[in-house]
């Protein structure tokens, strides 16, 4: 038993299928459920691009759903979109949001986190943007790679600790 594994957590054949599996089981709401800030920065539609360049400098959100008049979102800037813009000079008050957005990917609070990093890896953005599970043009909060996987991390310490701690 010298070359056995002291977890089977441990076997490289096992990480691939073992990570799928535990991203298939937790859902974006679990991932936002322990993130300290999740409170969501949205942009009107007509906001200026230097009112959106202020934005993006005082936030931590990566994305910013784009809302119309009824808070429901049209699509979403990400940094970009903004990196790309801003080289443009004498253009800060000429273009507004609704120029420069882009179609949104979005998971629901209940998909699981697996389906989220799908999604992530295709929008190939750093963020994408959770909306209601009712209204799909209603944004909830951003979502990032960081929180699935500070949420794996979690859950892995987690599955670690029970396999470790001695048997009653």
């Amino acid at each position: 038993y010298e070359k056995q594994l002291p977890s089977r957590l441990e076997a490289p054949s096992k990480l691939g299928n073992m990570a799928s599996a535990i991203l298939r089981h937790l859902t974006v709401g679990q991932a936002l459920q322990d993130r300290p800030d999740g409170k969501l920065v949205t942009v009107n539609a007509d906001m200026t691009l230097g009112e959106l360049i202020e934005e993006f400098a005082y936030s931590n959100q990566a994305c910013f759903p784009v809302v119309d008049h009824e808070q429901l979102m049209t699509g979403v800037i990400d940094s970009r979109n903004i990196r790309r813009i801003v080289t443009e000079t004498g253009m800060a008050d000429l273009i507004i949001a609704r120029d420069i957005e882009i179609p949104a990917t979005t998971v629901t609070m209940n998909e699981s986190l697996l389906s989220a990093l799908n999604n992530l890896v295709k929008s190939k953005s750093d963020e994408i943007v959770v909306v209601d599970e009712h209204e799909s043009r209603r944004p909830i909060s951003p979502l990032s790679r960081n929180d699935i996987i500070a949420t794996y991390n979690r859950q892995i310490v987690g599955q670690i600790e029970a396999d470790s701690s001695p048997n009653d």
